[in-house]
């Protein structure tokens, strides 16, 4: 007689036939597809799910010396669904387009824009040395960096050459080459800016991350410079036509603009630069100059660093986001100060807010208790502040004497990115991580504890159409980025606590989560993202291990890591655990 199946309801503990049902209630035996990995019934599978001894692993156990680590109780590989498969597999597709992205990032573009008049001979100097030490300074941060150089050099039309070096991997020809350029001419007070720019864009621009970086000590010829200086030429380009086009061509190339301001005598002309960009139609990211000082020589090498680093990690952000696909900005006006609050009424809103789970188990295995009230607020109608992907605006809050917050919407237009469910997420993934924060203050006080705000969704009832804000306290003071979720760390400032709570986390999930993404005022952080091994968790900002693997092959850990009981991790291991 052939032996019963295993009674699956018997195992779960929910069989009412007793003696009368016809399945075995003996022991069931082991699932093998389970043990390959390829079971799809989870807890309705009738055989035994019993896992095979893990191999030994070079890896320090994630748990190992954390007091209140926890296991997760969904393990999705052995429970998904048809359409959930059918979601992991393009999210999986497309976090490795993801992962190629972003090491295709480090492969950068950087044009220097010189004027190449009497002055300049010590930035000639500078550019010609710096350029040989940018590779040893970021390899460390971005190991798969390669780097092409080009100059071009201008002076005015009484000195009509340009000295040229096109895009090259060898930085010591470019090198040798930019300091045999020799400062010369500059007759009055302007030069040829627009001869300079027209030879920019005769490159050969081909890597996934451009950056255009001009150093100058003069503006441009004509109505740009602004007036009032020695312009023997000041009919040229009257109405700034000429210019338009340039920079309109710049942007097609997609290159991110720095300016290295030497003297004053420039400001003039890169604010009728920036003008002009931020008017451009196809500018939807906003692109414009951004001004480094270089008065101070020394200054220079740290700059130049910063501005491809920066420009690095826009480029990895856009594939991260997706915002290298085309996109639509909103049309505001960022406006500093707050605004005439008796001049603005209150309006009525539905405030979402999720309640703070007691433990990390509960934060990730329990959904998260909702909390909705009726408030009344106040909200400026231009934003204070924008980021990479949102906009910042001053709100009132009619409640205890009117509390003070920021409000928060997304920059772009789309009904996915400003969806209700969209701006849940983020609370989510934030109240998340201040449970976590919590657990690792308590755990290990200090007298400086990371803290996350946390952050209500506010649905704007009475407007012609659905408008959400996410809204938390207004925290005065400098905001400074420490991570994101490729990988970057901010090395010129102590991030050794951040890094350290990063690795804390992944630890005392047993490798299941890691808080990312890590910016704010001091200790007092906002807006990070989460790396879960559940793909189907934390948005589109979710890599996985993937994403995990970015940050321990950049983490170097610290004698704070060491004082919190972590040790290094094998990033390229992380599939084992």
């Amino acid at each position: 007689m052939a032996q019963a199946l295993p009674c699956r309801y018997f195992q779960r503990g929910k069989c009412t036939q007793g003696d009368k049902c016809g399945y075995s209630h003996g022991e069931a035996p082991i699932c093998t597809n389970y043990q390959k990995g390829r079971c799809v019934f989870g807890d309705r599978c009738m055989y035994r799910h019993a896992s095979q001894p893990k191999p030994p692993s070079q890896l320090r156990s994630p748990q190992q010396a954390l007091p209140g680590s926890w296991t997760h109780t969904k393990d999705l590989r052995y429970s998904v669904t048809a359409s959930e498969k059918d979601q992991l597999f393009a999210r999986k597709q497309r976090i490795a387009q993801i992962i190629k992205g972003l090491r295709d990032a480090q492969t950068v573009d950087i044009c220097f824009l010189v004027d190449v008049t009497g002055s300049m001979q010590p930035y000639i100097n500078e550019v010609s040395s710096a350029i040989t030490m940018v590779t040893s300074h970021l390899k460390t941060m971005y190991p798969n960096l390669k780097l092409h150089a080009a100059f071009v050099g201008y002076r005015d039309f009484d000195m009509p050459e340009f000295p040229t070096f096109n895009f090259s991997t060898d930085l010591v020809s470019f090198s040798r080459f930019v300091k045999n350029v020799k400062a010369a001419g500059g007759a009055d007070q302007c030069e040829d800016v627009h001869g300079g720019m027209n030879r920019v864009l005769q490159l050969d621009w081909s890597s996934p991350t451009r950056l255009f970086f001009h150093i100058a000590d003069a503006p441009c010829h004509g109505k740009l410079n602004g007036g009032g200086y020695n312009d023997s030429y000041s009919n040229i380009d009257p109405r700034g036509e000429e210019m338009k086009k340039i920079l309109s061509s710049l942007l097609e190339l997609k290159v991110d603009f720095v300016f290295g301001k030497i003297l004053e005598h420039t400001d003039l002309m890169i604010n009728e630069f920036n003008a002009i960009l931020l008017q451009n139609q196809w500018n939807r990211e906003g692109k414009k100059f951004n001004t480094v000082d270089i008065s101070d020589m020394t200054a220079f090498l740290p700059k130049l660093l910063d501005s491809i680093s920066v420009s690095i990690m826009a480029t990895q952000t856009a594939t991260t986001d997706g915002s290298s696909t085309t996109k639509t900005l909103k049309k505001v006006t960022i406006t500093a100060g707050e605004p005439d609050w008796e001049a603005i009424r209150f309006e009525e809103v539905r405030v979402y807010k999720y309640k703070m789970p007691s433990t990390i188990s509960q934060a990730i295995n329990d959904p998260l208790e909702m909390i909705i009230r009726k408030r009344e607020v106040k909200i400026a109608p231009q934003p204070f502040a924008e980021g990479a992907e949102r906009l910042a605006y001053h709100m009132l809050e009619q409640k205890h004497g009117n509390l003070r917050l920021v409000g928060k919407e997304f920059k772009f237009l789309g009904s996915r990115k400003n969806s209700k469910a969209n701006y849940l997420l983020q609370m989510e993934i934030q109240t998340i991580a201040a449970r976590l924060a919590h657990s690792f203050n308590m755990a290990y006080p200090s007298e400086e504890p990371i803290k996350f705000l946390l952050t209500k969704c506010m649905h704007f009832m009475n407007r012609s159409k659905p408008i959400y804000f996410s809204a938390e306290p207004l925290i005065l003071g400098d905001y400074v980025k420490y991570s994101n979720n490729a990988g970057w760390v901010n090395n010129k400032i102590d991030s050794e606590l951040f890094n350290t709570f990063s690795h804390w986390t992944w630890a005392a999930t047993n490798g299941y989560l890691i808080i990312v993404d890590l910016q704010g005022v001091n200790n007092l952080l906002t807006d990070p993202a989460i790396h879960c091994t559940d793909l189907l968790k934390f948005g589109d900002m979710n890599l996985g291990q993937e994403g995990m693997k970015q940050f321990f092959k950049n983490h170097k850990c610290s004698d704070k890591c060491r004082e919190f009981g972590l040790g290094p991790v094998d990033a390229d291991s992380l599939a084992e655990l």
